[in-house]
């Protein structure tokens, strides 16, 4: 395979990647996933966090869940529900969102319900997606757009490799005020 062709392989309807860590198990976001997701989405930190209002319905967490699942229909995202392995419990959600195809590049998002944050879960998904990403896509890089605010995401990305490469000034408007996106970035 040319080095600079994107592998299709991960998009088979019947065959959606699941991926496990030591602690973790990364599976398909689907419907069975609305409450939980509307969990952590209505959470005003994590919403915030996010860039967003706090979902005030399941419908909301409905709407993003059909939204994943047309974007692997049509091979533009890949969005995982993160489960404890051995509990099979619910702490929070990854994906790689707007894939573009033309420069082998996709956005990387993820949010983990308050009581799971600082365990080191996210890093331990992180590394699986980024191993997902680069080997299993051939994606040449990945970004990373997040709140230079969220000091706990900043160092986990920099941990990882990425790299800040930018500041976009009060680029976003929430609830009455303008807030600033940080860029990072991973290069395979």
């Amino acid at each position: 395979m040319n080095e600079y062709q994107l592998h299709d392989s991960l998009f088979q309807p019947d065959n959606f990647p699941t991926l496990t860590t030591d602690r973790l198990l990364l599976k398909k976001l689907d419907m069975s996933d609305r409450e939980n997701m509307f969990s952590l989405k209505s959470d005003r930190e994590t919403a915030r966090a996010m860039g967003e209002l706090p979902y005030e319905n399941t419908e909301k967490a409905e709407e993003l869940i059909i939204n994943c699942q047309y974007a692997y229909e049509f091979k533009m995202g890949i969005n995982w529900s993160i489960y404890l392995k051995y509990e099979f419990f619910f702490i929070g959600y990854i994906g790689i969102w707007k894939i573009d195809r033309e420069h082998f590049r996709g956005e990387i998002g993820y949010g983990l319900l308050p009581n799971a944050r600082r365990k080191g879960y996210m890093e331990e998904a992180l590394k699986a997606v980024i191993e997902t990403a680069f080997k299993g896509l051939h994606l040449h890089s990945l970004e990373a757009n997040i709140d230079p605010d969220n000091n706990n995401s900043v160092k986990l990305l920099e941990k990882l490799g990425f790299k800040q490469e930018g500041l976009l000034k009060e680029n976003y408007y929430l609830d009455g005020k303008f807030y600033n996106t940080a860029l990072f970035s991973l290069v395979r």
